[in-house]
């Protein structure tokens, strides 16, 4: 166990389930810093316990803590990793001794296994970006949590392809979103559980997607060309570095011609990508791509406008 910071009478505990990265070890001195600046406050005590380490608190502690927050991971939380398991059990004896617990991403889904739940892959993929929820404000637990403020939809930052399937009995969800059914469950007035990542900052999330894509842990999902559009775009490709599309996994797809097949540079690279999408992640592909491009990203509302003057009334 580490004591990073002293204060008052309460006492938090993070059970910290990822590794730091170099990333947020070099700006924010490592993730306990990130969580306690989001979650803390003034006069509190703060321990943290390296958990995916193997880290724990010890038993006789537990009594002497006001809550524990359970972080995000890279690892399943229906695994059955050593530390996992043990994790399992200790969740299983804070709630058996009414003991407040945040859940958060992975730690929302151990959480949700731990007490009777079920976790597994989402069956449409990664969520990672920027994500509105539903809040069902009647639902929330009272006097718990500060939660009396909370808005009817708020916007949170995302990262994660497992999701809770069900939560456990007794248990209610209390926000949802067009992608996951259980964005947020509470049990009674001491357990809550968010899927999304209330302790990120925006370059946490960018730094996140660059190591996914680089670790190939991450599938875009191929374009389907029509040959309508593979006539219009491909005469563009070389006769022009200004490009034009209108999907981000066609972008992708330019891209990748434009500066390996045809040998362009990517600071000779022009794109302009016109897209209703909001997926996150593939944006970012397309930034690590064309670091040195001038990139234009239009407005979705522009994007009929463009397709009229470009090829005609369609």
């Amino acid at each position: 166990m580490m004591r990073m910071r002293v204060g008052g009478e309460k006492r938090f505990a993070l059970l910290l389930a990822a590794r730091d990265s170099d990333y947020v070890k070099k700006v924010y001195g490592g993730y306990f810093n990130v969580f306690v600046d989001a979650l803390g406050d003034e006069g509190e005590r703060w321990d943290l316990f390296r958990v995916v380490e193997g880290d724990f608190p010890d038993m006789d502690e537990l009594q002497n803590y006001q809550a524990f927050v359970v972080s995000g991971s890279p690892y399943d939380a229906y695994g059955n990793e050593h530390w996992i398991l043990k994790l399992c059990y200790l969740l299983q004896t804070l709630f058996s001794m009414q003991k407040k617990v945040l859940g958060i991403c992975f730690g929302h889904q151990v959480l949700c296994r731990a007490l009777g739940g079920s976790v597994a892959k989402s069956n449409s993929g990664w969520d990672i970006g920027v994500r509105e929820i539903t809040i069902l404000k009647e639902l929330l637990p009272r006097n718990s949590f500060e939660l009396d403020e909370i808005p009817s939809s708020l916007s949170i930052i995302e990262c994660h392809q497992d999701e809770v399937w069900e939560v456990p009995d007794g248990a209610q969800v209390i926000a949802y979103s067009d992608k996951t059914a259980v964005e947020m469950f509470s049990y009674g007035n001491t357990v809550l559980g968010i899927q999304g990542h209330p302790e990120y900052t925006k370059d946490i999330l960018n730094n996140l997607i660059d190591r996914l894509i680089s670790a190939h842990s991450v599938e875009v999902p191929l374009a389907i060309w029509s040959s309508t559009m593979a006539l219009h775009l491909w005469p563009k490709l070389y006769k022009s570095v200004k490009v034009v599309a209108f999907n981000t996994t066609l972008s992708i797809m330019i891209c990748l011609a434009l500066t390996h097949t045809i040998g362009l540079t990517k600071r000779d690279l022009e794109l302009i990508i016109l897209t209703t999408s909001n997926d996150l992640i593939v944006r970012r592909l397309i930034f690590q791509l064309c670091r040195s491009a001038t990139v234009h990203i239009t407005k979705s509302k522009e994007i009929q406008g463009v397709r009229q003057r470009l090829y005609g009334k369609q």
